[in-house]
């Protein structure tokens, strides 16, 4: 490895240009150690501490502690500060493009909305196929009201035994719950003292609070 450069030894004034003129290019905030590090050690560190305290003696420099270490940042030059008028005239600036900035998001909202919208709607070949599906619907419907004004059959044959089959299938599954819920319901009003109570408690409507009768088809005489 080979040996360490040794820091060739400046003046203090030179130590403070050097400093100086870096923390105004960088125009950041370091501490004397990054300080050092940054110049390669062409200001060794206790000539560098004791030049940038001279720099903020003077004024050029600002110095800021934070726990145990000082910060120092270059002074801006008050030639480049902004006078009274270009602050107002910059402030005015930025009124007006937040302004113009919100007209260009609601116009934006409302192009979007509308873009939305048409992505959503139906194409003119859509729209023509959705038209003759309801024509088709429109005609089976109008044909089939036509036939219940004249009077004509309009269940097929095959439809009428389809339904009177399933009719007949409900019916024998409505008396086999009504025997087992009977048959349950013997045994529970057996030790009830008031069997009617307890069915209004427990919200349960009999066929016989409805005057419905199983003992023979409900649509007969209908047809």
């Amino acid at each position: 490895m080979p040996p360490k450069a040794k820091t060739e030894k400046i003046s203090d004034e030179k130590a403070q240009e050097i400093l100086l003129e870096y923390l105004k290019k960088t125009n950041r905030p370091y501490n004397a150690v990054d300080l050092v590090a940054n110049l390669h050690n062409v200001v060794a560190k206790t000539i560098a501490v004791k030049a940038l305290n001279a720099l903020h003696e003077k004024g050029l420099i600002h110095a800021k502690t934070y726990g145990k270490q000082v910060i120092y940042v270059a002074k801006q030059a008050d030639e480049n500060a902004p006078t009274s008028e270009e602050i107002v005239e910059v402030d005015s600036k930025i009124n007006s493009l937040t302004e113009e900035k919100v007209s260009l998001s609601d116009k934006t909202k409302q192009i979007q909305t509308q873009l939305n919208s048409l992505a959503s709607s139906l194409t003119l070949e859509q729209l023509q196929k959705k038209y003759e599906e309801l024509k088709r619907e429109n005609e089976i419907k109008q044909k089939r009201l036509d036939d219940l004004q004249e009077g004509k059959q309009v269940v097929s044959e095959e439809e009428r035994i389809t339904a009177d089959k399933e009719l007949e299938r409900m019916r024998k599954e409505w008396k086999w719950r009504k025997a087992k819920f009977d048959e349950i319901w013997d045994q529970i009003a057996e030790n009830a003292p008031d069997p009617k109570g307890l069915l209004l408690e427990l919200g349960i409507e009999t066929d016989q609070q409805h005057n419905v009768s199983l003992a023979k088809d409900p649509l007969e005489g209908l047809c």
